[in-house]
């Protein structure tokens, strides 16, 4: 019995030290075995990339062009970026930089990507692959112009001369006013001034008469403030400027103004001195 009790406990012993070994490579290897991350996880899984701050980004083809690559992406069931930036042959930070900041990418990534996010959309039966990436392709590059060019800051005097046209226009009866109507003829017997600064734009006009003063709106006379002139004037520059983008465009009467801003400095409005009376 003495013999057999201690190979029984040889043997025992032996397992136990053999499963301590087991146990301390196990804990050993678990420790030193990189961790993958929650992020890293959910990037393979796939989700929507962030937008761009909306207010760094405005209205416009750069926004609709991000818009458009959003839309593509979540279409494709939102590939991996990995998996994306290693067939364009960028990096990762290039193509999150596409998608989610205010900067507008180069033509190349832009179209690249949007071809790239296609490819993986499940087209309908009755669609041709090639055909809706050509028209891609198309949408993607123009949209890229037009924000290129809307980019480009406007050439101060290019803007001034817009504005003076479009001001001829309504005072001689060739805008939304005719000849006759009211608005037309108190803006034909004013006078108006012009700056332009990088995107900003400000006109100031002058109207020497009451009634017109009150025709136009002008507070200061205590008429009702109805100015749609002003609206009509903004609108019609812009669009003759179009694609180039102005931030700030603003009219104002004499009467109404605060501060004016010529040559970017900022100070006070100084009406013209009245011509003296005659003795």
């Amino acid at each position: 019995m003495d013999v057999a009790e201690n190979v029984a406990s040889g043997l025992l012993l032996s397992v136990l030290l053999g499963l301590a070994r087991w146990v301390s490579a196990w804990w050993r290897w678990r420790r030193n075995t990189p961790r993958i991350s929650l992020d890293l996880l959910e990037s393979l899984m796939g989700k929507p990339l962030p937008k761009p701050d909306p207010v760094e980004l405005r209205g416009g083809a750069h926004r609709q062009l991000n818009d458009l690559l959003h839309k593509l992406h979540s279409r494709a069931n939102y590939p991996s970026p990995f998996a994306i930036a290693r067939v364009l042959g960028v990096s990762r930070t290039t193509l999150h930089d596409a998608m989610s900041k205010p900067k507008l990418p180069s033509k190349d990534v832009a179209v690249r990507l949007a071809l790239a996010y296609g490819s993986q959309i499940r087209w309908g039966a009755k669609a041709d692959p090639d055909d809706e990436l050509d028209s891609i392709d198309r949408r993607v590059s123009e949209l890229w112009e037009t924000a290129h060019q809307e980019a480009v800051l406007p050439d101060p005097e290019h803007v001034k001369h817009v504005v003076r046209e479009v001001w001829d226009d309504m005072t001689s009866g060739r805008g939304p006013y005719p000849p006759d109507h009211p608005v037309a003829e108190a803006l034909a017997r004013s006078t108006i001034s012009i700056s332009a600064f990088e995107r900003f734009v400000f006109a100031i006009v002058d109207t020497r008469d009451r009634d017109d003063r009150i025709t136009l709106g002008c507070r200061a006379e205590g008429s009702f403030y109805i100015d749609l002139w002003k609206k009509d004037l903004t609108e019609e520059v812009r669009h003759r400027l179009a694609p180039v983008r102005i931030s700030v465009f603003s009219v104002d009467l004499t009467e109404d103004v605060e501060f004016t801003i010529a040559d970017g400095l900022i100070g006070g409005y100084v009406p013209p001195a009245s011509p003296p009376d005659p003795a």
